[in-house]
């Protein structure tokens, strides 16, 4: 993860110059006191009590003094309703456990837009729109904490040089339809357990030479619905980390990056855990550098519904794994050079709406075979190799040696296939040296 020097220049904010025609009032509150912000408070507000209470109303700006927060209520269980507008050079909003945020208006920071770092039990509910120029929201701490906190976004959250969301363990993040979480490095960053909700967009908008993923995770439930965009400009839509927790993605909407959804593969620090994708009808996975999937070791599934696009290759990896494809299909299967690669393990492929006797035509290639099918629905093609097991309509399984006798001459893989295939180490080196550094 990158830090960069962080320049509220860079980001435009203004301060308002003058008296203040109001304040944060009173100053100062006890423990279960609020305090109400209207007009133009020109130094902030910050309290040290707990279970406080701090109200913007619509109309007032809190402006920090220079190098400091807007808000700064870190103690435990304090709340912030923010229907104003808050500039900071620092953060915009500083909270501690426990800690609830409604925000319905602005919020500007020259660092993070919402700071929680290491703080649990969190609720935080953004209507307006979060700008920052370090991270939007910022609730994981690698020292521990940052556990069991909620966002729900049905604004904006962007972030011009970091993470737009980065989050612990046990975290729970919707973004709503229409909504977006942006950021230059990782849109999305959470751990472990996680679950994601997506009807909005989550994208990854770095530069060349320094890319990032639309949502880092390592480990747990990802819901893409059908308005859902999950997008990274120059790498994975989802990347995930080292784990040995099954995580599910359930997508609905789109999922497109370098590669649409990939694992750690480095043996020092791999997911080893099931990726378990389904695919639904209307759907896309796309890797636009020709690798939708790249799912690694663990026992992985991909469900096609009927209707559902895949964009690339697909490498299952180590273990035992499974695709199954309902319904009908026509053309190539993942677009014009795709192949889906078991990989080490007994594989098992199903066409749930296809006989074996409906093969029409049998080719080898290198590890396996190019498939044409046809079930009165026009002609389906699929490149298969590594998987041990072909189950058809009915449960009528076959071995490769049954497609192996309907067979024509073997044909080579597609040089493009190899070439990709033989750059996947080079890809992980290269993302191992890119944490490396960020750490």
């Amino acid at each position: 993860m990158k830090r960069l020097l962080l320049l509220t220049a860079a980001f435009g904010f203004a301060h308002a110059v003058g008296p203040a025609f109001a304040d944060c009032a009173p100053d100062s509150i006890a423990s279960g006191e609020t305090a109400t912000c209207t007009g133009v408070d020109n130094d902030g507000f910050s309290d040290g009590s707990s279970d406080i209470t701090v109200n913007v109303q619509a109309g007032a700006t809190v402006n920090s003094v220079p190098g400091d927060d807007a808000i700064d209520i870190d103690d435990d269980d304090t709340v912030l309703n923010n229907s104003g507008t808050l500039n900071a050079d620092d953060d915009g909003v500083q909270g501690g456990d426990g800690f609830t945020l409604v925000n319905n208006g602005t919020i500007n920071a020259g660092d993070d837009g919402v700071n929680v770092e290491g703080r649990s039990n969190v609720n935080l509910i953004n209507n307006g729109t979060i700008n920052s120029v370090d991270r939007g929201v910022h609730m994981d701490d690698d020292a521990g904490g940052g556990l069991n906190n909620v966002l729900v976004n049905t604004g904006s959250i962007v972030s011009t040089t970091g993470e737009g969301v980065e989050g612990g363990d046990f975290n729970t993040v919707t973004n709503a339809a229409g909504a977006l979480i942006q950021g230059y490095d990782d849109a999305l960053q959470v751990g472990q357990n996680a679950t994601i909700t997506n009807h909005g967009t989550i994208r990854s908008n770095g530069i060349p030479g320094d890319p990032q993923d639309g949502i880092d995770i390592d480990s747990g439930s990802i819901v893409n619905g059908a308005t859902g965009r999950i997008l990274s400009d120059l790498d994975a839509a989802i990347d995930f980390d080292e784990s040995a927790i099954a995580s599910t993605i359930d997508n609905a909407g789109e999922i497109a990056g370098e590669t649409g959804i990939m694992v750690e593969t480095d043996p020092a620090e791999a997911n080893t855990a099931a990726q378990i994708v389904i695919n639904r009808t209307g759907a896309t996975i796309e890797g636009r550098a020709g690798i939708a999937l790249l799912l690694g070791a663990g026992m992985d599934s991909l469900t096609n519904e009927a209707g559902g696009t895949i964009l690339g290759s697909a490498l299952f990896g180590d273990d035992d794994d499974k695709m199954t494809l309902l319904g009908d299909y026509s053309g190539r299967f993942g677009g014009s050079g795709a192949v889906f690669d078991g990989g080490t393990g007994t594989d098992a492929v199903t066409f749930v709406d296809y006989a074996f006797s409906q093969i029409a035509g049998v080719s080898l290639i290198t590890d396996g075979f190019a498939l044409s099918l046809d079930n009165g629905n026009g002609m389906f093609d699929i490149a298969l190799t590594g998987w041990e097991s072909f189950i058809f309509s009915g449960g009528d399984t076959r071995a490769a040696a049954d497609l192996r006798g309907l067979a024509s001459a073997a044909v080579p893989l597609p040089a493009g296939l190899v070439l990709l295939l033989s750059g996947i180490g080079g890809l992980a080196a290269l993302r191992r040296r890119r944490g490396t550094q960020a750490a």
